[in-house]
């Protein structure tokens, strides 16, 4: 299985244009091309929220403190967002957005991007191979930063395997396996 991560710039919807800065924090679809979305916003802009409810689109608009939740009828990013895990969604500047998605497919249509003026920024594949157990990622965040990779090692195994509470062959054999993993991906993109 190849999960892809996807990320995206797109105009930044007018419903969405409520604040200074906008975060999407969560997204689900709603009723076909329609959407609910949970955002985060600062500097809520009160005249920009009257307008945004005046829009036939939005269906239901509420606002609690630096919080929104709105619910719209037709939403073209949202569109895009489908068949997705939403990783993140914040406002790049005054007239952009970036959406990063992680879909299992790559069913990311080409025209429903340009329909809505969006543009892949970049496209990064992930594949089952590099997935490190939480013993691999500790170890080698550990090694990492107790300078066991840099010329010459800063830091001994043994004095690893103390911190982790294991034997110098076992952190040895983990270091390994996690190399072996990391690097694999690596070469193979």
């Amino acid at each position: 299985m190849v999960m892809t991560e996807i990320t995206i710039r797109v105009p930044i919807p007018k419903e969405f244009d409520v604040g200074k800065d906008v975060r999407v924090e969560h997204y689900t679809p709603f009723k076909g091309e329609g959407g609910k979305l949970l955002l985060r916003v600062k500097d809520l802009d009160q005249e920009k929220i009257r307008e945004v409810m005046k829009d036939p689109n939005v269906l239901q608009l509420d606002v609690a403190g630096p919080v929104a939740s709105i619910v719209l009828n037709r939403c073209a990013v949202c569109e895009i967002a489908k068949g997705s895990f939403l990783l993140e969604a914040k406002k790049e500047d005054d007239k952009h957005m970036i959406w990063r998605l992680l879909s299992v497919d790559e069913s990311f249509n080409p025209e429903v991007l340009k329909k809505i003026g969006a543009e892949i920024v970049s496209i990064k594949r992930f594949s089952e191979i590099a997935e490190l157990t939480e013993m691999e990622e500790e170890v080698l965040r550990l090694a990492h930063g107790m300078g066991y990779f840099e010329t010459p090692k800063k830091t001994r195994i043994r004095d690893i395997a103390t911190r982790v509470g294991k034997s110098p062959s076992t952190v040895n054999e983990i270091i390994q396996r996690a190399e072996k993993k990391v690097i694999g991906q690596w070469i193979s993109g």
